[in-house]
């Protein structure tokens, strides 16, 4: 290896090391109560929660202070570190905030990844255990699975006559769902890549089961890269509702006795995206650099 090969590696090297550093803290916010909680994700939200006392608070209604309903929103692709520590650091104030006693996530979502969704799914999921408040989802003008996959992990689906629920984006069969190479993937890899999406898959079908009770077979058949409005979707018991923002709200309001709520929106949304595609772009680079002269 001679000279030139040496400085590009320890050049990539600093590069990779300098931005995680830079970022890192910023993650960890994700991450820390899974790494370091008693029972994994279930303890998720519970205990300190200090990567979330930077969030800010938005009144949408005036009305009792003291009861109130919070609403998350989820819009746009599901990027992996960005909107996992948008939902994180909001259900952590949720969580902390005793006069929240109901929750609507607002999902407007027409992609997003594997894992992505999941993991979202799972922090519902874990944030429902500790709060024991009911958490409702509203599906906007369109969602991917993967969209419908975090709004089944709610206690009630809402979607519009027109939503449109689209069932083949999660499962789709190429090279992207692992993310951008120069390079196309080896018989290896897409047969590695099918197994993961293979398994998505399942984890998905069973979860639908769960929160729907429908039967395996007709989830199969239901799911199978079909498209629904918000209609179609609750003819076919996908969705709980057909509604909008302000029917979850008022369902809510019936059915556990908060006669005027107060209605807000955490905002924690403070790592930016713009930072994080450069921070990536700077890994990316200085990763094809070594490369180049290996």
């Amino acid at each position: 290896m001679n000279a030139k090969k040496v400085v590009a590696i320890l050049i990539a090297c600093l590069v990779v090391v300098a931005n995680i550093m830079l970022f890192s803290d910023k993650l960890s916010g994700i991450f820390r109560g899974i790494l370091f909680s008693k029972s994994g994700v279930g303890n998720l939200f519970s205990g300190n929660a200090s990567a979330s006392s930077n969030g800010s608070v938005s009144i949408i209604k005036a009305g009792d202070s003291n009861s109130k309903i919070a609403t998350v929103t989820l819009d746009g692709t599901l990027d992996s570190f960005v909107k996992q520590d948008y939902i994180t650091k909001s259900l952590n104030n949720i969580m902390n905030t005793p006069e929240v006693k109901g929750v609507i996530i607002r999902i407007d979502s027409p992609k997003g990844g594997i894992y992505d969704s999941v993991e979202i799914s799972e922090m519902i999921k874990a944030f429902k255990t500790d709060k024991k408040v009911p958490v409702y989802a509203v599906i906007g003008s369109a969602t991917s699975a993967g969209g419908y996959c975090v709004a089944i992990s709610c206690d009630k689906v809402y979607a519009k006559e027109n939503t449109i629920i689209n069932y083949t984006k999660l499962f789709e069969k190429n090279e992207t769902e692992l993310g951008s190479t120069d390079r196309a993937l080896n018989v290896d890899g897409r047969s590695s890549l099918r197994s993961i999406l293979e398994n998505a898959y399942e984890k998905f079908v069973s979860t639908v089961m769960e929160s729907k009770g429908i039967d395996e077979a007709r989830v199969r058949t239901l799911t199978d890269g079909r498209i629904y409005n918000g209609t179609q979707a609750h003819e076919n018991q996908l969705v709980d509702e057909v509604g909008g923002f302000n029917d979850a709200v008022n369902a809510m309001k019936s059915q556990f006795g908060l006669s005027n709520p107060e209605i807000i929106s955490y905002d924690s949304y403070n790592i930016s995206k713009n930072t994080m595609t450069k921070q990536f772009a700077i890994l990316n680079s200085s990763t094809h650099l070594a490369a180049k002269y290996v």
